[in-house]
């Protein structure tokens, strides 16, 4: 039996997608979307992406989920499909997740090695955060959301101190022009492009049974990816407005430069550009983590095991994925087709699931 104190609020839950969220794409959505479209264009296609999945993360999964209440897509997808073809959906959806979670795993190495850990071997990086991640996820799904909420203030409050700070600097409204192109192929090439941010809220299909109201599900995401879309814009805007369009485009981590690019008078603060990837950190953590227990979760009840131990024996398999991109430009052609895969979830499961319920009468 869950007890109470494990379910979770409505606005706990945005604050969990939020934090979720948003440490996956922060640092490169600047260059992914300003070189996808070619131009400032890219501000409406991250906010036509936002509301896409609003749409489809929120409401359709919300009306899912609102259908069978207190049941996750392992529990009701066997009474919908059949229990072998939902075990096998279930079981991709799941290594969907273990392979996102272990390009987080990459990413992070990658960052931390470049501006703060340059001499620390990547596998010391990835192997401390998973051993740390499986230890919270050893400790259930409230350790997790407490963790998600400590952490929020201080990602985003970092976060918005560094673009206030590049905005009272160089920024240059001009550079950002023009705010709309005529050409609505940029527009689908831009949305393409930021998938990524958001296919997360897949996680949902399985954190359904620790929710408190599922009925507040499109609310809760409607907040939390309003605020993630919302801070993607606007740190577009000001790294645009700093570095200019071709500046961006060829910057792996614009957000961290927008960091590096502040002067504090009198230098009493040097290398900010470490302190907020301190802070960025607990948002990767976040993402991590989180991935990290619905994997457990799922795969302990797909297979009938101790979810403490599906906490361990899939590591070797996220350590290898982690490892497999060989260069930054690998890991970006990984994270593509893995925006592709979780989009093609994320539309098709409740759409399938909806049709079927509807059709055999399951409610």
């Amino acid at each position: 039996m869950r007890t109470k104190d494990e379910k979770i609020s409505t606005g706990t839950l945005g604050i969990v997608i939020a934090s979720f969220l948003m440490g996956v794409g922060i640092l490169t959505v600047p260059r992914t979307v300003t070189t996808a479209t070619g131009g400032f264009g890219g501000w409406l296609s991250l906010l036509a992406t936002g509301l896409l999945f609003i749409v489809i993360g929120g409401f359709a999964a919300g009306y899912l989920l609102k259908m069978f209440p207190g049941e996750n897509l392992i529990l009701f997808g066997s009474r919908i499909l059949t229990k072998p073809l939902n075990a096998v959906v279930c079981f991709l959806f799941l290594l969907y997740f273990t392979a996102a979670a272990s390009l987080h795993c990459r990413i992070l190495s990658d960052v931390m090695k470049l501006y703060v850990l340059d001499t620390t071997p990547p596998t010391v990086i990835i192997g401390s955060l998973l051993l740390v991640s499986t230890y919270v996820v050893s400790h259930g799904i409230n350790t997790i959301v407490r963790l998600n909420i400590l952490f929020f203030p201080l990602v985003f409050g970092i976060l918005a101190l560094i673009l206030f700070l590049n905005v009272r600097g160089d920024f240059t409204l001009e550079e950002v022009r023009p705010f709309f192109v005529p050409d609505i192929a940029v527009y689908t090439k831009g949305i393409t492009s930021s998938l990524y941010v958001f296919v997360g809220i897949g996680l949902l299909y399985f954190l359904a049974p620790f929710i408190k109201r599922p009925e507040k599900i499109p609310l809760s995401v409607a907040i939390g990816i309003g605020v993630v879309t919302f801070s993607n814009i606007i740190t577009l805007f000001i790294a645009v407005g700093i570095f200019n369009f071709a500046a961006v485009q060829n910057i792996v981590y614009p957000t961290i430069e927008l960091a590096k690019d502040i002067a504090i008078p009198g230098a009493f603060i040097e290398r900010i550009e470490a302190f907020y990837m301190t802070v960025w950190v607990l948002a990767i953590f976040s993402a991590v983590s989180s991935t990290h227990y619905v994997v457990s979760l799922g795969m302990s009840q797909l297979f009938n095991g101790k979810q403490k131990l599906w906490a361990i024996w899939p590591l070797p398999l996220f350590f290898l994925i982690a490892m497999a991109p060989e260069n930054i430009d690998e890991y970006f052609r990984w994270k593509t087709v893995l925006s592709y895969v979780g989009t093609t979830f994320l539309i098709g499961v409740p759409v399938l699931y909806i049709l079927i319920a509807k059709i055999r009468k399951v409610i």
